[in-house]
């Protein structure tokens, strides 16, 4: 006798609902929202001020596992950009996107330097909760009616590049959905019209914003004060100056230089500035470098300013024994803070006491500092050291600086020769 087939018994469909994949908009009362704003301000604020952060699983208790399919954290000064992270993608709870967020919009936009406790006060933040992403049918042309401005934030990707913007970029701008989707394409290294292609995977997302101010969220005072400002002090910096005459002279004679000074400090900085001085003249040998991260590692980035003075002497063919006779200024800059642009700038939080003011345009830059002067007067003189055709556009910046020079101008922009 054949043997009876075994009976299976089905087990019930599992069935995900919106709810635990993060699919629908979250349900928050306002005052979850705050709770929401607060605990993403006050980590944005840890972030920046080196604290250790909140357990933002307990602080947002029964609201922590919330699931998102995404959150941003976007941060602006008197209305422009400052700095916008986040992540869309898989089901996440709550607290776990807002944590990510909030630290990656402190310190990780590659796009700008890292959020200075100076600027805290003066920025503007939007903590964005992010559902319901979902593919594009439609093909060509016809993707324009997928899209509901007002509604939708857009996904876009072809091979490794992707790209995406919020709902809010396009309320903002006034963008229409044709320019909504050039748009999206343009950020992520795409041509213009690459929504269009078949080959292009386009998607759209439904989210909003919990606004308001960053200097408006009521931190404790332990965590509202930054900790002890990294970097060298002005001792340092007069023993480092000392350090990178002697290795001038070395350079200069060919003898062998030293590479590293003990016991004085060699941590990552913006930039650096060597000046090189002669008795009696009006004319200086300033070699620098600057980035907006702090990414130089400072002794290793003396010596090679200290070459290219050394070198910049022996082109001018400097008698040897004026060259024992020469000075050396020395300045760090450190802790970038971004203050608008050129047409609409905002100096608020400027000390010219220890901060110069930068004017950057691409790859050129210049630079003044000054104590005694306003940060108004200071970045009237950048400018003028820039010698841009046309300033308006071109980014303001703030940095730190401990210097042996208080009375600093600098640019990377070339002079003109005289009598040219």
């Amino acid at each position: 006798m054949a043997a009876k087939p075994e009976q299976k018994t089905a087990k019930p469909e599992q069935k995900t609902t919106d709810q635990e994949t993060g699919g629908r908009r979250p349900q928050l009362t306002k005052e979850q929202e705050d709770s929401v704003f607060q605990a993403a301000g006050r980590r944005v604020i840890a972030a920046v001020n080196n604290r250790p952060p909140e357990q933002l699983e307990q602080v947002l208790a029964d609201l922590a596992k919330e699931p998102l399919l995404g959150a941003f954290v976007s941060l602006k000064r008197s209305g422009q950009l400052r700095s916008c992270c986040g992540f869309m993608g898989q089901s996440v709870p709550l607290f776990q996107a807002i944590d990510q967020a909030a630290f990656r919009a402190a310190m990780e936009d590659p796009r700008f330097p890292p959020i200075s406790p100076s600027e805290i006060a003066h920025l503007e933040m939007e903590v964005w909760l992010l559902w319901g992403l979902q593919p594009v049918a439609a093909q060509g042309e016809d993707r324009v009616k997928a899209v509901v401005i007002g509604t939708h934030g857009l996904q876009i990707s072809r091979g490794t590049s992707r790209g995406l913007l919020l709902p809010g970029v396009a309320v903002e701008n006034n963008f229409d959905a044709p320019t909504f989707l050039d748009q999206v394409c343009r950020k992520a290294g795409l041509p213009m019209d690459a929504w269009k292609s078949d080959d292009t995977t386009l998607m759209t997302f439904e989210g909003y914003a919990i606004s308001g101010t960053l200097g408006s969220i009521a931190a404790g005072a332990e965590q509202a004060s930054p900790a002890a400002e990294p970097g060298p002090t002005a001792a340092d910096v007069a023993r480092l100056a000392d350090f990178c005459r002697q290795n001038l002279l070395l350079h200069y004679s060919g003898a062998t230089p030293s590479l590293y000074m003990q016991d004085a400090f060699d941590g990552s900085v913006c930039g650096a500035a060597l000046s090189v001085r002669f008795p009696g003249s009006t004319e200086n040998i300033d070699c620098s470098q600057l980035v907006m991260r702090p990414t130089l590692p400072l002794q290793s980035t003396l010596f090679e300013l200290t070459k290219a003075a050394a070198a910049a002497l022996r082109t001018r063919r400097v008698d040897p024994r004026a060259i024992q006779r020469v000075s050396v200024a020395l300045s760090i800059f450190l802790d970038p803070a971004m203050q608008g642009s050129v047409a609409k700038p905002d100096l608020a939080g400027v000390d010219p006491r220890s901060r110069a003011v930068v004017v950057l345009n691409q790859d050129k830059w210049a630079a003044a500092f000054d104590a005694k002067s306003t940060p108004e007067e200071l970045l009237e003189r950048a400018v003028e050291l820039s010698r841009l055709v046309d300033p308006a556009p071109a980014t303001v910046l703030s940095l730190r600086t401990v210097t042996t020079d208080h009375g600093l101008t600098l640019t990377n922009v070339p002079r003109p020769n005289p009598g040219s």
